[in-house]
C-alpha cells in the first residue's frame, strides 16, 4: 500500500467563510508551500497520479503551546489542508491570486489534483496539535483505506 508522507515548515493554509483562500494573499505561500511539497512526496513515492480511491488523511501540527494557540482551530487548518490538495473549485466567480501565475508553479497549478481529485473520497481523517520546543511545522500523510468486506 502507497502512503504519501511529508512535513511543511510553518501552519497549513486555512479555510475561513470569509475570501477564498485560492486569492487570500496570507493564505496563497501557504498554499504554494503545501502544494510543492505534496506532489514532492508524490512523486517520492513513485505515484504518477493522485488517489483515486478511498483515503485517509493524518494531519499533524507541532509548534509551542502559544503557536498552536494563536494559529486558529483545527477544523479550519484540516479543511485548508484538504481543499489544497484537491483542484480548486470549478467556480468561474472564483478569483485565484496571481502568485500562482509564475511558471516554476504551473506543476502545481490550482487546477490540478495534487493527492486526490475530490476531499469526497476522504473517508477518515485524524488530526492533532501536538507542542513542541521545535520551530512551528506540520506532517501529512495520505494513504488508501483497505476496506474488508
Amino acid at each position: 500500500m502507497v502512503e504519501v508522507t511529508f512535513c511543511v515548515k510553518g501552519h497549513p493554509p486555512k479555510k475561513t467563510s470569509e475570501k477564498s483562500m485560492w486569492s487570500t494573499e496570507n493564505q496563497v505561500p501557504r498554499l504554494i508551500e503545501l502544494r510543492k511539497q505534496a506532489l514532492e512526496a508524490r512523486n517520492q513515492a513513485c505515484l504518477s497520479n493522485p488517489f483515486d480511491e478511498k483515503i485517509s488523511l493524518e494531519l499533524k501540527l507541532f509548534g509551542s503551546e502559544k503557536e498552536l494557540d494563536a494559529i486558529g482551530d483545527l477544523d479550519n487548518l484540516l479543511s485548508g489542508v484538504c481543499d489544497a490538495l484537491q483542484p480548486k473549485p470549478n467556480n468561474p466567480t472564483l478569483e485565484v491570486s496571481k502568485s500562482f501565475n509564475s511558471p516554476d508553479l504551473v506543476e502545481i497549478s490550482p487546477e490540478k489534483a495534487i493527492l486526490f481529485e475530490n476531499d469526497a473520497n476522504i473517508h477518515m481523517l485524524y488530526a492533532e496539535k501536538k507542542i513542541t520546543s521545535r520551530d512551528q511545522y506540520y506532517t501529512v500523510t495520505v494513504k488508501p483505506i483497505e476496506y474488508n468486506t
